[in-house]
């Protein structure tokens, strides 16, 4: 269970591997299972037509006999699909991913979770890279625009030191990458990035009102596109990030942190009225 971030795919995997079993099972059959009565509620959920409650959410746990950290996870899962307001998504996902560092034995993996945990662990990360700057915890709290204390911005360097990213020069007072890029851990590549990017696309809206437009490119393009199209633009953006990335190992000097987002999602999806 908690292997999955989103609990339609979980209810999914569960069906797939029951119609394995019996090619007359339904969805009918699925949804009377969970104890949520005769109906084809299961397949609406799946498919993203309908939303778990929590009513019902509670009614399917104790169905499927999940207890403790699953229990709560599965719950969690449900607030975060229930929930529109970003602060509380943001504190959701934090409990989310606090529940799911419970059932992790690898401290290395651990640690890789806690990196995506808090949106200010990536931007330090970087920022480290920046000629001539004073590396206290002060000053780098200044510097934010999204704004962080100075308590935060020492705990998210103490993280990155005890993952071996980062170091601190006893002689210059400053912090030195140990690590070029933060490679993921295949445990939580599902998990990992929701907070991180949740909280990039957060601000990225800040971003229309709070910086000028000459520092600034949000854009945005509104088309329609057959499936087999999608793999091809994913690439695309893939190859763009690296030739992004490529271009900045080559810059002799660093002056700011900047974010790029890259989005592409569906606002559109095949009806399943007949």
């Amino acid at each position: 269970m908690c292997d999955f971030v989103d609990y339609k795919l979980y209810f999914r995997a569960i069906y797939d591997a029951a119609k394995r079993q019996d090619a007359h099972f339904t969805y009918v059959v699925f949804t009377e299972q969970l104890g949520l009565g005769n109906s084809n509620l299961m397949n609406l959920i799946v498919n993203g037509q309908r939303k778990l409650s929590r009513k019902n959410a509670l009614v399917v746990v104790a169905s499927l006999g999940l207890v403790l950290e699953r229990r709560r996870y599965f719950l969690r899962l449900a607030d975060l699909d229930n929930t529109r307001n970003m602060k509380k998504r943001e504190d959701i996902l934090e409990k989310i991913i606090d529940i799911r560092d419970e059932s992790i034995a690898d401290d290395n993996v651990r640690n890789q979770l806690r990196f995506y945990s808090h949106w200010l662990n990536g931007i330090l990360f970087e920022y480290i890279s920046i000629s001539n700057t004073n590396h206290s915890a002060e000053a780098i709290a200044a510097r934010l625009v999204p704004h962080a204390g100075a308590d935060e911005v020492q705990k998210s360097l103490d993280l990155l030191a005890s993952m071996g990213l980062i170091r601190l020069n006893p002689k210059s007072g400053r912090y030195e990458k140990v690590e070029d890029h933060f490679i993921m851990d295949d445990k939580i590549q599902n998990l990992g990035p929701i907070a991180f990017h949740n909280k990039m696309i957060d601000l990225a809206k800040d971003a229309l009102m709070r910086v000028e437009e000459e520092k600034r490119d949000i854009s945005s393009i509104t088309l329609a596109l057959p499936a087999k199209s999608i793999p091809i633009l994913k690439k695309m953006v893939e190859d763009f990030q690296n030739e992004v990335l490529n271009m900045a190992e080559n810059f002799d000097s660093l002056e700011e942190v900047y974010q790029i987002n890259v989005q592409l999602f569906p606002l559109t999806g095949k009806s399943k009225r007949k």
